[in-house]
Formats: structure tokens, sequence, C-alpha cells
């Protein structure tokens, strides 16, 4: 399964509840999107506080992922490495590119990135926001 292309189950998940650092793949596809803009379908990770994960919240806040080469050094594009969450190759968490879907969009389960990932990627949204 690739990361940028991946072939999903068609339909949303059964089970609305999601928690935060749970790795899931995203249709993105038929957003309007700009140029920088995230489309595809493509494996994001929950970013969204826990009380906002309640099933009747029909949202998810979600960071997308990309293979894109040339994206080291950046503050705000974290490395996931492969395996890390359940990707099958390396890929990035684009922390400047946060989104809100319906989790009607969510697809499918890939895995959970550790606790210590996802504090990098908190720290990676908080330089991109400007609240340190």
């Amino acid at each position: 399964m690739s990361v940028e292309s991946g072939s999903v189950e068609e339909g949303s998940l059964q089970e609305p509840l999601f928690e935060r650092g749970e790795v899931v793949w995203v249709d993105l596809a038929n957003l309007p999107i700009a140029k920088s803009e995230m489309g595809k379908f493509r494996p994001a990770v929950n970013v969204q506080w826990e009380v906002a994960n309640e099933e009747d919240n029909p949202n998810v806040t979600i960071v997308p992922f990309t293979t894109k080469d040339g994206l080291e050094g950046s503050d705000t594009h974290i490395k996931i490495g492969r395996g890390e969450g359940g990707i099958t190759e390396e890929c990035y968490a684009l922390c400047d590119n946060i989104t809100t879907v319906s989790k009607t969009r969510v697809k499918h389960r890939i895995g959970h990135l550790s606790t210590e990932k996802m504090n990098i990627i908190y720290e990676a949204i908080s330089i991109h926001l400007d609240i340190l």
C-alpha cells in the first residue's frame, strides 16, 4: 500500500470514535483544493483534543502525510519512519497543513504513533501557529 495512492475500502469506518495519535487513511480527493493544499487518499494523524473525539462530534482534526522528497530540515515537516504508526513507507507529517474534515472522510485505520512522536508533532504545530 503506497502512502500517496493506497487502495482503501469504500465508505467510512463503522466506529466513529478516534483516538489522538491514531493514523488513518483519509479521502481528501474530492475537496476543492488550491495548489499547496492536500488532496487524494492519504494517511493522516488525528491531532484533536480527546474530548472533541466524542461520537457526537462529526469532525476530526488531522495532519496529513506525504512521501514528497525534499522536506528535511523544516520545523513543521516531521519525518515518519517506515513502520511508525503502521506506515509502510517513509513519509512526513505536514504540521503546517492542519485541517478539519468530516469523520465520513476517514476510511481505514492504520495504527498509532508513539507518545514521543506525537509530542514532536505537537511542538511542530505550536511552532507553525506561534503558540509556544
